[in-house]
C-alpha cells in the first residue's frame, strides 16, 4: 500500500506534498485528485501500476497537507504543477491522470502548458462547459463542505467524505480524512478552488485540445447513504438520466483523432476509491499509455 513517504517542494505561493515513485522503463503518469482530496486517495491504483510505469501524486497548494499563502488562480494551479515538475527533474511531457474534479484540472493543464503534457486520462472527469442539469448539484458541494468544516471544528466524523476516506485501505484513508476532510484549512483551500470553475473552464475552451486523450465514464451509480446521504438521493429514474447526460458531454469532449471514450462499470466514486475499480481503471490507464508510448515514444520519453 502508498507508505507514508511523502515530501514537501516548494512552490511560487504554496508548497505541495508530493509522492515520486520513479521507474526505471515507462511513461511517467502524474495524478490529479478528485475535489478536495489528497494524495492518498490512489493507493488502490498505486497497488496497480507501481513499477510499470513512474508515479507521481501529489495535493493541490492549501489542500490535503499542501500549503497556499496567497489566493489561487487557474494560471497559479498550472505554474505550481510546472515548478512541481521542474523541482523533481521532470522536464519531458507527461501523462496526466485525473479523476472528478481533478479530471478537469488534467484539461486545464493541458490548455496552459501543452508543451509539459503529452497525453491526459479524465476519469468520470466534472464537465468541461457549463451545463445547467449538472452546475446545480455542483452548489451543493458548497453548502456540504461548510458542512464538513463545522464537523471538523466539533471534532465530528463528518457523514459525506468520511465514507471515501472509509473505502480506501485504512492507513490511506485515515490519513486523508485528516490532512483533507476534517481539516479546516484544507475544505477552505478547496472551496476556494471550487470558486474558480467557471475561469476554468474558460482557459479550456480558449485551447485546442490537441494532446491525445482517454475519457472514462462511470457506467452506473450509487444511492449517497446515510442522513444527509438521503437528503442529496434522487430517484434512480433520475440518476439514470443524469448519468447519461454526464456521458453524452464526456464523449462531446472526444474532438480529436487520438482521443477515446469508454465506459467502466462502475459508480464514480468506485473507478478509484474501491480495489476492484481501481484494478479496472488501472489497467485502461496503463494500455493507454503504454500504445501512446509505441505510436509516438518522443512524447512520454522518461
Amino acid at each position: 500500500m502508498m507508505e507514508n513517504t511523502a515530501k514537501m517542494i516548494d512552490v511560487l505561493g504554496g508548497s505541495l506534498r508530493y509522492r515520486w515513485l520513479p521507474a526505471q522503463s515507462g511513461p511517467v503518469l502524474v495524478f490529479e485528485n478528485g475535489w478536495g482530496a489528497s494524495l492518498e486517495q490512489w493507493a488502490w491504483v498505486e497497488k496497480e501500476l507501481a513499477g510499470r510505469a513512474s508515479l507521481l501524486f501529489y495535493s493541490h497548494a492549501g489542500i490535503g497537507g499542501s500549503t497556499l499563502s496567497r489566493p489561487q488562480t487557474p494560471a497559479g494551479i498550472s505554474a505550481q504543477f510546472v515548478a512541481m515538475l521542474d523541482g523533481l527533474g521532470i522536464h519531458d511531457p507527461v501523462v496526466l491522470v485525473g479523476h472528478s474534479f481533478g479530471g478537469l484540472i488534467s484539461a486545464l493543464h493541458a490548455a496552459q502548458i501543452p508543451d509539459r503534457i503529452a497525453a491526459l486520462v479524465q476519469i468520470d472527469n466534472t464537465q468541461e462547459v457549463d451545463d445547467a442539469q449538472l452546475d446545480k448539484p455542483l452548489a451543493l458541494v458548497k453548502w456540504i463542505g461548510g458542512f464538513a468544516i463545522l464537523c471538523a471544528r466539533l471534532g465530528l466524523r463528518d457523514p459525506v467524505f468520511s465514507g471515501l476516506s472509509e473505502m480506501l485501505p485504512s492507513e490511506e484513508g485515515a490519513r486523508m480524512q485528516k490532512l483533507s476532510f476534517s481539516a479546516p484549512a484544507s475544505l477552505r483551500a478547496a472551496l476556494a478552488e471550487l470558486a474558480l470553475l467557471h475561469d476554468i473552464r474558460a482557459a479550456i475552451a480558449a485551447s485546442s485540445g490537441a494532446q491525445p486523450r482517454l475519457v472514462i465514464s462511470a457506467d452506473c451509480f450509487d444511492q449517497p447513504e446515510g442522513v444527509v446521504g438521503r437528503m442529496l438521493s434522487m430517484p434512480d429514474a433520475v440518476m439514470t438520466k443524469r448519468l447519461q447526460h454526464i456521458q453524452s458531454l464526456h464523449r462531446a469532449q472526444i474532438r480529436q483523432p487520438n482521443a477515446r471514450w469508454m465506459t467502466l462499470p462502475h459508480s464514480h466514486g468506485n473507478l478509484v476509491f474501491t480495489a476492484a475499480g481501481a484494478a479496472d481503471t488501472a489497467r485502461e490507464v496503463f494500455k493507454f499509455a503504454v500504445a501512446l508510448n509505441a505510436s509516438r515514444p518522443e512524447l512520454l520519453a522518461s
